[in-house]
């Protein structure tokens, strides 16, 4: 089982993913394009299943975060 900074390492590549794959695109580019729209949603679903793994102590000092709407 990976450790909550392992896991939040993972998001931050996931959320870096889609800022780069998105950021030259203008949001017509976003919607004709199927393999950028594929890999964004890729990245969204791995974010919110990394969510779900985040250890109870860490959900519990980081209340402000919402990890449930994330997921």
């Amino acid at each position: 089982m990976k450790n909550d900074n392992e896991i939040l390492k993972h998001m931050l590549e996931d959320i870096l993913d889609i800022l780069q794959y998105t950021e030259q695109s203008s949001f017509s580019d976003f919607v004709s394009n199927s393999m950028m729209r594929k890999a964004v949603c890729m990245s969204l679903i791995n974010i919110g299943e990394l969510a779900k793994s985040l250890s109870t102590s860490f959900k519990s000092e980081h209340r402000n975060i919402p990890e449930k709407n994330i997921a």
